[in-house]
């Protein structure tokens, strides 16, 4: 997991992101890519999200996992390189513990 706690442009997460990605001993299979307020409009297009409600959707979700209008891109503020680093697939989420609880693990879901 890589996060720059809201730095503007390229932070740390990034920075960090690019660098394992481009390991050579390091397969990246894909990246879930999280949504966030951004003051900037900061965003990645991805192949597909997962809403809240843990439904598939082609249309972006926000920081609370709620379907977006906006066909297959996020906004996020750690988000700014995935587009450069050519992974097989992006996931689209909304921020974790941010959901409405809907994204809590409880027993009564197995």
């Amino acid at each position: 997991m890589f996060d720059d706690s809201g730095f503007i442009g390229e932070g740390s997460g990034e920075q960090a992101m690019k660098v394992v990605a481009g390991h050579p001993d390091i397969d990246v299979l894909g990246v879930i890519a999280v949504a966030s307020k951004t003051r900037r409009e900061e965003w990645t297009k991805v192949d597909i999200c997962i809403d809240r409600d843990g439904n598939l959707t082609p249309n972006g979700v926000d920081k609370y996992g709620a379907e977006e209008f906006e066909l297959g891109k996020i906004t996020g503020d750690t988000v700014y390189c995935i587009d450069q680093l050519h992974v097989p697939i992006v996931v689209g989420i909304g921020d974790i513990g941010k959901m409405s609880h809907q994204d809590d693990f409880k027993e009564e879901h197995r």
